[in-house]
This record gives structure tokens, sequence and C-alpha cells, in this order.
């Protein structure tokens, strides 16, 4: 018998996830392009200016997101089992 008050907390805990890794990719990818932009080929230029702060301000939100990511994982597969959904995993190289 699936317990539902189980399942609810794991649905929700899994959007909560799934919307903190979108969150948390918005970030990287602001780094992604700030590197992008520094280090596409310039014709008349010595060097592309280099915003660190920027960079380090979208890295330090990428990672406080990815804990509150992590965080709602362990919360859905608490509830994996007695609602009788697979576990969340999540990639690591």
């Amino acid at each position: 018998m699936q317990d539902y008050e189980a399942l609810n907390r794991y649905l929700a805990a899994k959007e909560q996830a799934q919307k903190f890794a979108q969150e948390r990719n918005r970030y990287l990818l602001n780094i992604r392009y700030a590197m992008e932009r520094v280090l596409a080929p310039k014709d008349d230029f010595i060097a592309t200016d280099f915003d660190a702060a920027n960079v380090q301000e979208n890295l330090n939100k990428a990672a406080e997101i990815h804990q509150n990511m992590l965080i709602a994982v362990e919360e859905a597969n608490s509830q994996a089992e007695a609602c009788g959904k697979p576990k969340l995993e999540i990639f690591s190289k």
C-alpha cells in the first residue's frame, strides 16, 4: 500500500530539487559566458577585461543553491521507499 503523505513529500522535494538545479545552472552559465568572452580571440586587443568579482559572486550563489538542491534530494530520498518511488541520483564524474 502506498503512503500518500510520503508521496506528497517526495514529489514536493523532487520538484524543489529540480528547481534548485535549474537555478544553479543559470549561475554556472553566467560564469561560462564570462569565460567565453575573456577567452574569445580579439583582433586588435591585447586582452579582454575580466570581472573576477562577478565570477566569484556567481560561483558563490551556485554553490549555495547546490547545497539546497542536495538537501532537497536527501529529503526526497528519505521518502522514496515509503511511497514506492526510486531514489534520486546526482550524476558525478
